[in-house]
């Protein structure tokens, strides 16, 4: 619109300076149409200004039409477009923008903290002709924007009580507050929430020395716990070398046992070979039994054959008749 009154006022300027002629006597001037006159028509090029508006990189167009309506919920993107004339337009950016909020919210157990938090928000471009519809400006002002977060940090906080917001349940309430904050921004100024940080929480230097009292004495007490379990360990291990031990004694014992039955029996086992044998030279079969006197024979000539092992060559100094049988010295 602007560019069209321009060229108007351009034109008609130049059509009556290039038509004015002064007079050749005197200094007067008069009117006179001639043909440098339809020069001035060229400056009606200026108005084609006004058909055509070029959107930048990153922002997006904002349409007023008063013939449509007033603000459009079309949006012209980047690049150049081909408009009326009478269409105005309002640039807005599309990039992400930061807010650094500080306010106050009550918690569960009816303590105020101060909540330092950093946001950052966009405005689509689908989005920014109603944003622009509701805020008449290229962005939302300081008050609407921390309206809203207290609104938010309000309904939240005091579902928690302090130890637990200055404890493992901080993430927790952000992200219910991030949440609610994009539908609340969206819904009233369609504005997009990228994201919520807390920058610190402030609850007051005795609450905070009482959160670290208690930090303290939970960690003294993991550490009591973990010691106990060191000692339970020990006293474990020292059980299980006892019984190692003990089971390493009994295998000892029960193989020194085992080595004398095995030897005991080994014996037994020669003894009787040797029996046999004995009992074949005297010509008495070792699968019957033996009578009194044949036993007789039989242990006697056993000891004779145990003094052939030990005697030294001497012969007896007595001498019998042979009725009284063996006289041995069978001691070593």
């Amino acid at each position: 619109m602007n560019y069209l009154l321009l060229a108007g006022i351009v034109t008609i300027g130049l059509f009556i300076g290039l038509s004015i002629e002064k007079a050749s006597y005197g200094s007067k001037y008069y009117f006179k149409f001639k043909k440098r006159s339809y020069l001035a028509f060229f400056a009606l090029f200026i108005a084609f200004f006004g058909f055509v508006t070029q959107i930048d990189a990153n922002m997006v167009g904002i349409v007023y039409d008063p013939f449509r309506g007033g603000v459009q919920d079309s949006t012209l993107s980047e690049g150049i477009h081909f408009v009326t004339p009478f269409q105005q337009f309002t640039k807005i950016t599309t990039k992400n923008r930061t807010r650094q909020v500080e306010t106050a919210g009550q918690t569960e157990d009816a303590i105020y903290a101060t909540f330092q938090m950093t946001i950052i928000y966009k405005i689509e471009t689908a989005n920014a002709g109603r944003f622009f519809r509701a805020t008449s400006s290229p962005d939302i002002s300081e008050i609407e924007f921390q309206s809203l977060v207290k609104e938010s940090l309000q309904r939240n906080a005091v579902m928690y009580d302090i130890y637990e917001i200055l404890g493992n349940s901080l993430d927790l309430l952000r992200t219910q507050i991030e949440t609610d904050l994009k539908n609340i921004f969206m819904a009233r100024y369609s504005i997009t929430i990228v994201s919520l940080s807390f920058d610190d929480v402030d609850a007051g230097t005795q609450i905070e020395q009482i959160i670290q009292n208690k930090a303290q004495a939970i960690q003294q007490i993991e550490i009591a716990q973990k010691e106990l379990e060191k000692a339970q360990i020990d006293a474990q291990t020292l059980l299980i070398q006892a019984q190692a031990l003990a089971d390493a004694v009994v295998i000892q014992k029960e193989g020194e046992a085992a080595g004398i039955l095995l030897i005991a029996g080994a014996n037994a086992e020669a003894i009787k070979i040797k029996l046999d044998e004995v009992l074949i030279t005297l010509g008495l079969d070792p699968s019957i039994g033996l009578t009194d006197s044949q036993l007789r024979i039989v242990a006697e000539y056993m000891a004779y054959l145990e003094y052939l092992v030990v005697w030294d060559g001497a012969l007896p100094s007595v001498v019998t008749d042979g009725s009284t049988g063996f006289i041995l010295n069978i001691q070593p």
